[in-house]
């Protein structure tokens, strides 16, 4: 998260800050978001991917957002189009095509129902999956089976019985 900067981890992916401001009632916080990237880049530190700005459960203004920003972020690192509930395949699969990545956000519900496709349509595009806020260790297993190539999840990190299931 920008309010996270600098990473306390490495390697470290940036989330755009959408989903906590969301969370706590919030408007998207456009500064933070890009003071985090200027910080970044003066100490030359690089994420593995940036999550591109968009709206939580948005539909099609989320990927307008997103496409939107793809130019503004180009060059920091690659950048992963979120997708949300409200988003189709067949809608977003030719705009995925200007991001980097894909980066499966939304609802639980949603995700746990559209992960394996946008997972498909990523890798049928050549591009990397990562699925946003997982849990359980059945959820984290569901995930690896979809072929997702990272997620963000802390099911590992509870014990070592945990991590020995989800590896």
């Amino acid at each position: 998260q920008p309010k996270e900067v600098p990473p306390r981890r490495k390697p470290f992916v940036l989330d755009n800050y959408a989903y906590a401001c969301f969370k706590q009632g919030k408007p998207w916080d456009e500064r933070t978001f890009l003071e985090s990237i200027d910080m970044l880049d003066r100490r030359n530190m690089k994420p593995d991917f940036i999550v591109a700005p968009d709206i939580v459960a948005g539909g099609w203004p989320s990927l307008l957002v997103s496409l939107s920003w793809r130019t503004r972020l180009k060059g920091f690192a690659p950048v992963y189009l979120a997708v949300q509930d409200g988003m189709t395949l067949d809608a977003v699969e030719p705009q995925l095509q200007a991001f980097d990545g894909c980066f499966v956000g939304g609802s639980k519900e949603w995700k746990m129902t559209a992960g394996y496709w946008w997972t498909q349509v990523a890798h049928r595009q050549g591009k990397p999956c990562h699925i946003g806020r997982i849990s359980g260790r059945e959820h984290t297993r569901l995930a690896k089976t979809w072929g997702a190539d990272s997620m963000d999840s802390c099911v590992p990190l509870w014990s070592e019985d945990n991590r020995r299931a989800v590896l």
